[in-house]
């Protein structure tokens, strides 16, 4: 295998979107970037096909573990296998199945704690195929390249609907007529005026056809 095959999915797939990430704070006050999840699945599904039939996670298997007495004391685990089509690996995440709420003073239970765990072990996994790889590389530390990865991914703007039917005047019937018809009519730089605009070209030139050929 090339060197380039080896690295077909790492290359494909190791950039990220800008508006695909979102900043996080973990514990300790530890910030970051992080994808989006369910950007990743899109990605995944372009590159292999869909979820559950050409990549995905089975033989899926949840344990809740007591750290002691107290049940606020205790984390799930999630283990399962990710494959795609040249391959399959072990993957797993574990998450607090109780959290302390500074704003109310108190213990609650966390909410959907089997689709966070999930979808986290998902996450890791496609990362070791190099999915979003230029986030755990410190990239996105550096404003130049984040600068670079919205320019790269930044769509085409949309054609002015406007600029586009003046364009189109313009190619049919010449600048200087197409001005001098805008500035008689006094009309507004808008879509509708170029409706009128065009209507008014029309008929002149039609009307500058007829006189000549009257004078024939």
């Amino acid at each position: 295998m090339s060197d380039q095959d080896k690295m077909r999915i790492w290359n494909a797939v190791c950039e990220t979107d800008p508006k695909n990430t979102k900043q996080f704070k973990g514990k300790g006050g530890f910030t970051g970037t992080a994808a989006c999840a369910q950007s990743q699945r899109k990605q995944a599904t372009e590159l292999w096909g869909p979820f559950g039939e050409d990549w995905g996670l089975r033989e899926e298997r949840y344990e809740i573990l007591e750290m002691g007495e107290d049940k606020r004391d205790s984390i799930l685990v999630y283990r399962a296998e990710l494959f795609y089509p040249s391959g399959k690996f072990g993957v797993a995440a574990e998450i607090d199945t109780w959290a302390y709420s500074q704003k109310y003073d108190n213990w609650r239970k966390g909410n959907d704690l089997h689709k966070k765990v999930r979808t986290d072990a998902m996450t890791k996994g496609l990362s070791e195929l190099g999915f979003n790889s230029d986030l755990f590389e410190g990239k996105y530390d550096d404003n130049k390249y984040v600068a670079e990865m919205k320019q790269k991914h930044a769509k085409p703007a949309e054609p002015d609907e406007t600029r586009l039917a003046w364009d189109k005047i313009v190619a049919k019937f010449g600048e200087t007529m197409t001005r001098t018809v805008f500035e008689g009519m006094g009309l507004e730089y808008n879509i509708e005026s170029m409706r009128l605009l065009y209507a008014e070209c029309q008929k002149q030139e039609q009307d500058t056809g007829a006189g000549a050929k009257d004078n024939g």
